[in-house]
């Protein structure tokens, strides 16, 4: 695995895990497990309203992270952080 797939694996897995909610995403979800090296069955659909957000809050960590963005960047450049912010 190279420096840019393991910083990329866990974007690219919860990803597919917020996408992959449906049957019609079964091949997609296979096709992510199988491409990060997965059990076939590792990569499931996430659809308990908690457990996505959570994964959207992993996801905007590794983002900001990947980009280096500093903690005063990041809330403007979050759409979640400024849902977040309104509620």
């Amino acid at each position: 695995m190279s420096a840019a797939d393991a910083v990329l694996a866990p974007i690219v897995k919860r990803a597919a895990q917020l996408i992959c909610t449906t049957p019609e995403f079964d091949a997609l979800a296979k096709e992510v497990s199988t491409a990060l090296k997965l059990p076939a069955a590792a990569v499931k659909g996430v659809t308990d309203p908690a457990a996505r957000a959570q994964l959207r809050a992993e996801l905007d960590g590794l983002i900001a992270h990947l980009y280096a963005l500093t903690e005063s960047e990041f809330p403007t450049s979050s759409p979640h952080s400024r849902l977040s912010a309104k509620a």
